[in-house]
């Protein structure tokens, strides 16, 4: 599920994503929130924040930072994901840096996020 708002005469927006998916092969929710602004050829920079959290409860936190690229109504994003957990279960991933690659659809609705540890 997308959400969006323009935050002023700039064409800053907010990007609010939720959805659902598995991280280290365990279940969990994301509650998202992006924030872009637009800088030259159809492109933006941004920074998000997220938190991810499974049905036992643990969390997780993410801070990322991104170039977009407008494709149509899809805002294709490339970028570095920094994790914090208190969680035992996921505790090597505060040591961990994330790239990604995250395709949103804002006339769907829908998208997709893809992430890979980099070593």
């Amino acid at each position: 599920m997308l959400f969006t708002r323009v935050l002023d005469e700039k064409g800053t927006f907010e990007l609010s994503v939720q959805g659902k998916g598995t991280i280290l092969g365990m279940e969990c929710t994301l509650n998202a929130t992006r924030k872009a602004t637009p800088g030259e050829s159809s492109t933006l920079r941004g920074e998000g924040h997220s938190l991810i959290m499974t049905p036992a409860g643990d969390v997780v936190t993410v801070k990322s930072i991104y170039v977009v690229a407008i494709i149509g109504s899809v805002l294709s994003s490339r970028g570095v994901a920094l994790f914090q957990t208190a969680s035992t279960k996921f505790k090597r991933l505060n040591a961990a840096v994330g790239v990604f690659e995250s395709d949103q659809n804002q006339t769907e609705g829908t998208g997709t996020t893809k992430v890979w540890e980099w070593k």
